[in-house]
This record gives structure tokens, C-alpha cells and sequence, in this order.
């Protein structure tokens, strides 16, 4: 899995599936070759609030990790 491979499908596909009203940033951290590892944290602004009188924004960070594993297996002769 290349480091450069996997952070430009994943920004081509997160592009394509959220709504363009909203700003997010991407973080990318632990991206592995060896066993295949990435780790993306996505935040949003998700509005302000106020309580007492007294405005907040909040954000929204979600995040994903994920290791891909497969059965590797050795051809017999």
C-alpha cells in the first residue's frame, strides 16, 4: 500500500460522498505498508451553540483505523 496512493483515493473518495456546504480537515497518521494500516481522523465544523448567553463552535472529529488483512498463501511445487 503506497503512503501517497492511499491519501489521494481516500480524499477523490471522501470528496465524492459528503456535502460541499461544510469545511473538513483531514488527518492522516500510522499509514503502513507492511501489514496494510492507515489511520484518518475528519473534522468538522459542526456549528456554534450558546449556553448562558456565552457561544460555542463545536467540532466533530470522527476516527477510523483500519488494518487490512488478507490469507497469504505459498504455492506448493
Amino acid at each position: 500500500m503506497s503512503e501517497q496512493k492511499f491519501v489521494e483515493v481516500f480524499i477523490r473518495r471522501f470528496a465524492e460522498s459528503v456535502t460541499n456546504n461544510k469545511t473538513y480537515q483531514l488527518n492522516f497518521y500510522d499509514i503502513k505498508e507492511e501489514p496494510p494500516k492507515a489511520t484518518v481522523r475528519i473534522r468538522t465544523a459542526a456549528g456554534s451553540t450558546n449556553i448562558n448567553s456565552e457561544s460555542f463552535d463545536v467540532n466533530l472529529d470522527t476516527t477510523l483505523s483500519g488494518i487490512l488483512e488478507t490469507i497469504y498463501g505459498t504455492k506448493s511445487n
